[in-house]
């Protein structure tokens, strides 16, 4: 069995504190961590990301979910790219409609 974290970040929490919530998860052997991509509330899910990957060594990353209604196909593809380089090939994209669209 594999089980994973999912996470949002509000405006107000700083991302130094989600950071730390998935290095304690990779800490405990959780598989793989989650972080909500929406634009209207919540921070920016692929710079969060980016900074766990740098900060982690074997948790898969992932957006939980992306919305290509609501950000542009090749915003996602540049953002993932360069997430999926610096994390070690450990990033997955969620994509879907979620419940924003």
């Amino acid at each position: 069995m594999k089980i994973g974290v999912s996470l949002g970040i509000s405006s107000r929490e700083p991302i130094q504190h989600t950071v730390e919530v998935i290095q304690n998860a990779e800490a405990l052997g959780f598989d793989s961590a989650w972080i909500a991509d929406c634009q209207l509330s919540m921070k920016d899910c692929f710079s969060a990301l980016t900074l766990c990957a740098v900060n982690t060594s074997n948790i898969l990353l992932g957006t939980g979910v992306t919305n290509p209604i609501t950000r542009h196909p090749t915003t996602i593809a540049n953002s993932f790219t360069a997430l999926k380089e610096l994390s070690g090939d450990r990033a997955v994209i969620g994509i879907g409609t979620g419940w924003t669209a």
